[in-house]
């Protein structure tokens, strides 16, 4: 089945009839940079199509809702959620909810509109999962889509704003930079803009010694995003590696702005 897309984009979504299948692989899933504001994702899966995505929540962001912006099926899709990078939870009917965060087969009521609904606090409460209170803080989060059917098209939003803590150095958002945001720092570094403290879209040496300047300080205590010349950012960069042990049936108006139904086969 072929769904096509109106051509509407933003940088940082990503429609799979453009740009390719989600990989299959839990070990490489597909990466998404989100960016604040609301970030589309247009997909299929089935019983036999494993999608794994891995999306960046930005430094001083949060996720706070994922919604269901598409999804013509009386087949419910799972969505589950990891924080890191790679996807250990397993696949098909070998899941272990333990490994998760979360998780949720959506739309969670079949007999209601299936569009609109946030399925991200669903998914906090799942039952066997590790759970945890919306929003979620800056970092890197493995996503897993798949149906026990045929392919079921859907399209969901992954809506991120600001954390609020203007903290230069807190990559985890959690008000204060210490050692937990080098452990996220370490897992973005060269990969994504999970801990970019100095704006230019990019996790390196940069931003560790945004870190290492600001380290100690809280959202109460001011703290800077200043970046030394490159002669000394080398020597401090070297001193963090040798010391930094701290180390979801959309109404038809609707759905005609997501997709060209005529163009389904």
């Amino acid at each position: 089945m072929a769904v096509a897309v109106a051509s509407f984009a933003r940088a940082t979504d990503y429609n799979e009839n453009l740009l390719g299948d989600l990989s299959g692989n839990p070990q490489a899933p597909t990466a998404l940079a989100l960016s604040a504001g609301s970030n589309l994702l247009v997909a299929q899966s089935s019983s036999v199509d494993f999608d794994l995505l891995r999306v960046s929540v930005p430094a001083n962001h949060t996720l706070d809702s994922i919604t269901v912006e598409f999804h013509d099926s009386v087949n419910l899709v799972f969505a589950g959620v990891e924080a890191g990078n790679v996807w250990t939870a397993g696949t098909g009917f070998e899941i272990d909810p333990s490994q998760m965060l979360g998780w949720v087969d959506f739309p969670t009521d079949i007999h209601t509109a299936h569009t609109g609904e946030d399925i991200l606090d669903d998914m906090g409460l799942a039952p066997g999962s590790q759970g945890f209170a919306p929003p979620l803080a800056s970092g890197n989060y493995t996503f897993l889509f798949q149906t026990e059917s045929s392919a079921v098209p859907f399209a969901i939003s992954f809506d991120v704003s600001g954390g609020g803590t203007a903290l230069p150095g807190d990559f985890n958002a959690d008000r204060a930079v210490n050692g937990a945001d080098l452990t996220v720092w370490r897992g973005s570094y060269g990969k994504t803009a999970g801990a970019d403290a100095n704006g230019d879209g990019r996790s390196d040496g940069l931003d560790a010694l945004v870190w290492q300047r600001n380290q100690g300080m809280s959202a109460s205590v001011g703290a800077t995003a200043a970046v030394p010349e490159p002669a000394a950012a080398v020597l401090a960069a070297g001193s963090i590696f040798v010391f930094g042990a701290v180390g979801r049936r959309l109404v038809r108006a609707r759905r005609d702005n997501l997709f060209n139904t005529s163009d389904i086969e």
